[in-house]
C-alpha cells in the first residue's frame, strides 16, 4: 500500500472528466462521440482497450483511478479476499498500454497508479493467474522466464572477448527474449556495435554474463518482491558504466522508468535505446 499512498495527491487531481477514454482518429472532421448534451470530441473515438472490451465503468481508466481512490479512502477493502478479487478482475484486463496518460488533461500518471494498486493487491493476497505466478518464480529461480540457465545467456555472442570486457565504457543490456529466443536481434544488435566501436563513434563495449531479467512483467502484474531483487542486481551491475543500450523497447522501459523510480542506490547510468 506504501506505493499506492504516493499517489494519493494524484488520485485526488483525477476529475474523472474521462478525457482518457478517447483517442485521436486522425480525421480532425469526424464527429466525436460526445457523451455530454452540447459536448463533442472532434476527432476522437474510444481507444481504451480494456474499456472498449468489456463496457463497464470500471474498465476504463476513470473507474479505475477511483476504485484506486476508494481502496486509500477505505471505501473498498482489499482485505477482504471477495472485494481484492473483484478489483483484480478489473484490474488485471488493463494492458498498460498508456493510452489514459497521454489523453489525461491533467497529466496523471495513470499506468503508475494503476501498477501500484496492483502491487497493493498482491501485498494483500490476491490471487494471481497461475502463468503469472509462474513468470515470478521462474525468474525468482533462474533469473529469467524461460527457464533457461544463467551460464548459457551469452553463448549467442560471436565476438567472446566483448562478454564482460574490462576495458569497456558502454554496456549492452541484452535481455532475456533476445539471449535466450531471438539471437538475430542480439548479434545483429553487436554487429551494430562492433562497426561503430571500430569506426570510433563509440566506445569500447561489452555484453555481461551475469545480467539478470529486467523483470517488466513482474513490475506489470504487481509481484515486487521479485521485481525488485532483479532490480538491484542490474543496477549494481550496469551503474559501473557510463552507457547501456537496449535492442528491447521493453527492457529499456523497465531499466530507465522502474529502476529510476524503485531503485535506492540511484540509476547511474544512461540508457539508450
Amino acid at each position: 500500500m506504501e506505493i499506492l499512498e504516493s499517489f494519493h495527491d494524484d488520485l485526488f487531481k483525477c476529475i474523472h472528466c474521462r478525457a482518457c477514454r478517447f483517442a485521436y482518429s486522425g480525421e480532425p472532421n469526424r464527429k466525436g462521440l460526445g457523451e455530454h448534451e452540447g459536448t463533442l470530441y472532434e476527432g476522437m473515438i474510444d481507444g481504451c482497450p480494456a474499456g472498449i472490451e468489456f463496457g463497464w465503468e470500471g474498465y476504463w481508466n476513470a473507474g479505475r483511478m477511483w476504485i484506486a481512490r476508494a481502496v486509500l479512502e477505505g471505501d473498498l477493502d482489499i482485505k477482504d479476499p471477495e472485494t481484492r478479487q473483484q478489483i483484480y478482475e478489473i484490474l488485471y484486463r488493463c494492458p498498460t498500454c498508456g493510452l489514459c496518460s497521454m489523453q489525461c488533461e491533467n497529466n496523471l500518471p495513470t499506468v503508475p497508479i494503476n501498477e501500484a494498486l496492483r502491487a497493493a493487491l498482491v501485498e494483500a493476497g490476491v490471487e494471481l493467474l497461475p502463468k503469472h505466478k509462474g513468470l515470478r518464480d521462474l525468474i525468482d529461480a533462474k533469473n529469467n522466464p524461460y527457464n533457461e540457465e544463467q551460464a548459457e545467456r551469452c553463448d549467442w555472442v560471436t565476438d567472446k572477448s566483448k562478454i564482460d570486457n574490462p576495458n569497456a565504457k558502454l554496456a549492452y543490456y541484452v535481455g532475456c527474449t533476445a539471449a535466450y529466443r531471438m539471437n538475430d536481434m542480439a548479434r545483429a544488435t553487436e554487429q551494430i556495435l562492433g562497426k561503430l566501436y571500430k569506426k570510433g563513434y563509440i566506445p569500447d563495449y561489452t555484453i555481461l554474463s551475469d545480467e539478470v531479467c529486467c523483470g517488466s512483467v513482474i513490475f506489470r502484474t504487481g509481484q515486487l518482491d521479485v521485481a525488485f531483487k532483479v532490480m538491484n542486481h542490474n543496477v549494481d551491475v550496469f551503474n559501473k558504466y557510463e552507457t547501456v543500450v537496449y535492442s528491447c523497447a521493453g527492457c529499456y522501459r523497465t531499466m530507465k522508468l522502474d529502476y529510476e523510480r524503485f531503485a535506492k542506490q540511484g540509476v547511474k547510468y544512461n540508457p539508450k535505446h
